[in-house]
């Protein structure tokens, strides 16, 4: 089961989403936006989600401090406020540019390139409820954003759900399988040094400038352009004020491998601005994990495009 509002995976039985909160309405969901991918692509499903939430954001915290350059403040930035985001005329030229920003280092870079300014700004409550039919305040943004307060914690909200992704994304170009197969990593004997070499080793990243984008496809075309995920979209975009709403896979490499990833992006005007850091209609989970893939298992994932 997934949730229609991330992509994430969830087990059987949960009300709500353990990733954004959002209400399981199995009247609502759309078991085909999750396509199964080929049994080569090593995705690495989330069987346990609640309890990798928790490592998965530790590891984010991990990664933020140790390889990407932070102000002394998320919102602080050389041009005023992480908050005036920053967005292009294609979804290509966004996803480039926020490869860009990590491969040079640079988290507010590609933290500004997320639409949490614009998604926080135009929140539509009213259509949010009329969606999910139910208010939870463990979802990303249960509060109404009319007023300014409300409007500032919905967007550090975002925010931070944008540092955990890149946190997680980054995380799976070096951590073990086993960090990744949702399932919690328990210290043998009570000593936990080995899992600490383990995480202080993938958050390293020595070699980040080498991190590219090859490629960017349209995910699962036959999928995404179908009525009832057009509809399903259509509804996010009246919540979140967008003008459009798609998704891509992307093909990226790193210190001499490639690796399948995805993107949803939202358009405001004529700029699109990274919503997730993820593909559910190509498969992959909401933690964004990236996944060793030649180009034909790329392609696979895409949608046999």
């Amino acid at each position: 089961m997934y949730c229609r509002n991330c992509g994430n995976e969830c087990r059987d039985g949960l009300k709500f989403c353990p990733k954004c909160g959002a209400p399981l309405n199995r009247e609502r969901m759309q078991p085909e936006t999750a396509v199964p991918v080929g049994p080569e692509i090593r995705t690495k499903r989330n069987t346990a989600a609640i309890l990798l939430g928790v490592i998965a954001a530790a590891l984010a915290v991990v990664l933020i401090l140790q390889n990407l350059s932070i102000l002394p403040s998320l919102g602080a930035s050389e041009t005023g406020s992480a908050s005036s985001d920053v967005g292009y005329s294609t979804p290509e030229e966004t996803a480039r540019a926020f490869t860009e920003a990590i491969a040079a280092n640079d988290l507010e870079g590609a933290l500004s390139l997320f639409a949490c300014n614009q998604m926080a700004e135009n929140y539509d409550f009213n259509a949010g409820m009329e969606w999910y039919h139910t208010w939870n305040p463990g979802m990303q943004m249960p509060f109404s954003s009319e007023d300014t307060l409300y409007a500032d914690i919905n967007e550090k909200s975002l925010e931070n759900s944008a540092a955990w992704q890149i946190g997680c994304m980054m995380f799976s170009l070096e951590g073990k399988e086993e960090y990744m197969s949702g399932s919690l990593v328990s210290p043998e004997n009570g000593d936990a040094s080995g899992i600490v070499s383990d995480i202080q080793n993938a958050c390293s990243l020595d070699n980040l400038s080498s991190f590219k984008l090859e490629r960017m496809d349209y995910s699962n075309p036959e999928r995404q352009l179908s009525d009832s995920a057009q509809t399903g979209w259509e509804s996010q975009c009246e919540i979140y004020g967008a003008d459009e709403r798609v998704e891509y896979v992307i093909l990226y490499s790193y210190n001499g491998d490639t690796y399948a990833g995805g993107m949803t992006l939202l358009r405001y005007g004529e700029n699109w601005y990274i919503q997730f850091l993820s593909a559910p209609l190509a498969g992959q989970n909401a933690y964004g994990w990236l996944t060793l893939a030649d180009e034909e298992e790329y392609l696979e994932m895409a949608g046999g495009q």
